[in-house]
């Protein structure tokens, strides 16, 4: 009978390693609240601002928002936070999926000069999760956070671009030399404007070698993605969302928030596991 327990388990391996399914780690409407969601420190300064939910029917359409109100100083780059449970990718097709809908409320003065970038990204929080608003000069707990963003423009800008966090400063960007932008100098049909509703996606995906492919997208303004070879990769780890905006004055709204993973069901982790465990009984 072990036997052929044995042959029908060894025989079931090759599809059953293939079978995948969508679970959801993260999906928020902020009904009624945003516990679980933090202010962490702005790269540049101590201010106090708060998250607060403010009703955007009229824009996004589907009742109250998460908003981030502009402090009206220059670089400030505050991160919006939360985290989910970990999951890893480990083989071909193994993926993650960030999807949401937004809309910025105002441009500020730079709109029409350098900088003014919505970003957002999918990150591992290094065993130390953002547990409470952070607003010390500089934040210990996401420095040293590794993982992916994109960096969007906003207003007369068009420039964009899919970045390598590093995990050695300022989550989202930060100092020269902590990130790497792997998708430079590509270009949105227009910037954000403002009172439109927006919705993006981003998706990390392992890929054969161990290289993953990461990719976003939104609303077909801006589309593409590149692949970060395996001796690039920073992390196959991922429990943690930032959004944040890097220059003055930008205000936004984010809602419908959800995060997907494509990661093998749990019968194949066990078959898999107990056919390596006769395997090594019959040995």
């Amino acid at each position: 009978m072990k036997k052929l327990f044995l042959v029908l388990a060894l025989l079931a391996l090759p599809g059953m390693a293939n079978a995948l399914e969508t679970v959801t780690l993260l999906d928020e409407d902020f009904t009624s609240d945003f516990a679980g969601w933090y202010l962490d420190a702005p790269e540049h300064s101590t201010s106090t601002t708060s998250l607060t939910l403010v009703d955007d029917s009229a824009v996004i359409g589907t009742g109250n928002a998460l908003s981030l109100n502009a402090l009206m100083n220059t670089d400030n780059r505050r991160h919006v936070i939360t985290g989910f449970d970990t999951v890893e990718l480990t083989g071909v097709g193994h993926s993650i999926t960030l999807t949401w809908d937004f809309h910025v409320t105002s441009v500020g003065a730079n709109g029409s000069g350098n900088k003014e970038d919505l970003r957002f990204g999918i990150y591992n929080d290094a065993g130390t999760p953002l547990t409470f608003d952070d607003y010390s000069a500089d934040s210990l707990t996401t420095d040293d956070d590794p993982g992916y963003f994109a960096r969007t423009s906003t207003g007369s800008q068009t420039e964009w671009g899919i970045c390598t966090e590093m995990g050695v400063d300022s989550i989202a960007g930060g100092p020269a030399g902590g990130w790497l932008e792997v998708l430079a100098d590509q270009s949105m049909v227009n910037g954000f404007a403002a009172g439109v509703a927006y919705s993006g996606e981003m998706t990390i995906e392992y890929l054969a070698g161990g290289d993953l492919k990461v990719s976003t997208s939104v609303d077909g303004i801006l589309s593409g993605d590149v692949v970060v070879s395996a001796a690039d990769v920073t992390t196959y780890s991922f429990n943690e969302l930032a959004f944040t905006e890097y220059d003055d004055d930008i205000t936004f709204m984010i809602d419908n928030v959800l995060v997907e993973a494509t990661i093998p069901e749990p019968a194949t982790l066990c078959l898999l596991g107990l056919g390596g465990l006769l395997l090594r009984k019959r040995k």
